[in-house]
Formats: C-alpha cells, structure tokens, sequence
C-alpha cells in the first residue's frame, strides 16, 4: 500500500488519520486496486456470531446513503464525475460460520436525469465476515459475468446493526463508484427511496482535506526512493478526487491509461467512508 503524506502538516500522523477514517485509502490506492497493483485484503469466516443478522435477510441503502458517482474510466476529471443515486437491494440466503450467499439488485439514476434508471441484477456468489466483522463480497453480473468485489465492516449504531461497504465497477468506459451504511428492511412493509435528497451531506468531517496535495512513497508504484503526489481538489459526501503525477517508467506510470500530460497517474476519484458518529 502506497504511503500517503502531506508537506508541512504533520506529515505521517496526519496520512494516518485519513487513512484510519477512509478505511479504503486514499483515491490513488483504489485506482491500483482496481488496475490489480496493491491486492484486496482477504476475508474468511470464523464463526457464527453475525449469523443470525445475516440469515434470510434483506438489505438496502438509507436516503442519505444513495449518493454515487459515475466516471470515465480513463480520466476521472475530464469529463467531471457525475452524481447520481444507486439504490441496491440485497436478498441474503442461510449464513453458516460466517459464509453467505444471495441476490443484488443495483439501480443508478443520474442525478441529471433522475427518471432515467439504470438497473444491474447481480448474484453475491460470495459473502464472508469475519469475527469482528470484516466484510467481503463477490457479486457477479447475470448479463456479463462480470465480478465486482465489495469490502467493508459490521458496524453497530445506537443498537443497530449495519453493514459498512464500499465498491469501484465498472469496464473500459464508464466506472461506477459508491459508499454506503446498508441497513436491514423488511419488503413486505418498506420501500426502500430511490433518490438522494440533494443538500444531504454526511462525513464532512473531513472536507478540509479537500484543495490538499498528498505524497506517495511506494517502492512498487514508484521504484526504490520514488514518489510522486497527488492532489485532492474535490470534496463531497465523503468521496474526493483529482490529479497525480509520478515519474515516468515506473510501473503505475505504466499503468496510466489518461489523456491527462506527460508524468500524470491515472486521474482518480474514490469512496470514502465515514466514522460512525457521522451518521
């Protein structure tokens, strides 16, 4: 994992906090997972304590949760990403030791065409959390066979339980970004909401980060003693993103895939998930 560190703030301890509070890192650390650079941690089951929160279970995301952002996949900056609402549905079958499996229905409308909507039904091939409630999901798309991992954690707010998760889909045109605290429902007697309500903002905890340039030191991305930088321009609802650079011949040189300049890593944009007091 890149190390991240901001010039004349507190450099490590600051890149620490950011990085403790995103769970996931920094945009950049998302682009290499994606491009297969830095590996997704792994998760296995150990025992049945979320058994019984998971067994025969439906899922959905809150309204203030449904903000998502759409993005060229060769340069997130050009055009901007755009906004939109993703509502995706979870149907969970029998969790054993922590393993499941189920149904995912995901839709986005763009927030400049919200009646348009964009529906993806997924199988979750794949579930896993752990003791203490480390997620990983595979879910896979029933049009493509496409496979997208989500990762996340358990989290227990004023008594209920949430599933924390965040994801990056998409192919070789158009990436679909999106965080959010999945909560539990039951269909019979809910409707889940299908839009954001714009002006709902959460996670602003750490909107000072936004107009920031960080440092990325990584012997694998950069070569020994390489670095290279990248800069926060904006900020919302926890997702933020936009320029790098690097050196040139190094390996996440060679992974650009922009129409950005010479020396410039892939443009980026990512989830960020927010502490829990910020719900």
């Amino acid at each position: 994992m890149p190390r991240f560190e901001q010039p004349g703030r507190g450099m490590v301890a600051r890149a620490r906090a950011v990085l403790r509070a995103t769970r996931l890192g920094i945009a950049f650390a998302a682009t290499a997972w994606l491009t297969g650079i830095v590996g997704v941690p792994m998760a296995h089951g150990q025992s049945t304590t979320w058994d019984s929160m998971l067994s025969n279970s439906h899922w959905y995301v809150p309204e203030e949760n449904l903000l998502s952002y759409m993005t060229s996949a060769t340069n997130f900056l050009v055009p901007a990403p755009s906004p939109g609402s993703d509502q995706t549905l979870w149907s969970l079958g029998t969790a054993t030791n922590g393993v499941f499996s189920g149904t995912a229905v995901a839709t986005f409308r763009p927030a400049s065409a919200p009646v348009v909507a964009i529906t993806n039904t997924n199988t979750i091939v794949s579930g896993i959390v752990t003791d203490s409630g480390q997620i990983r999901m595979v879910f896979q798309a029933l049009s493509s066979g496409q496979q997208t991992i989500g990762i996340g954690q358990v989290r227990t707010i004023s008594g209920t339980d949430y599933m924390q998760m965040q994801m990056i889909t998409g192919n070789s045109s158009v990436l679909t970004t999106h965080w959010a605290y999945m909560a539990k429902y039951d269909p019979a007697t809910f409707t889940p909401p299908t839009l954001f309500p714009d002006g709902t903002l959460l996670s602003q905890e750490w909107r000072w980060t936004e107009g920031s340039t960080w440092l990325l030191r990584s012997d694998t991305l950069f070569g020994p003693s390489g670095t290279g930088s990248f800069t926060i321009t904006d900020y919302r609802n926890g997702y933020f993103w936009g320029p790098g650079t690097g050196p040139d011949g190094t390996a996440a040189r060679r992974q650009r895939a922009t129409r950005s300049s010479a020396r410039s890593l892939p443009k980026a944009t990512c989830c960020s998930t927010s502490s829990s007091a910020a719900r």
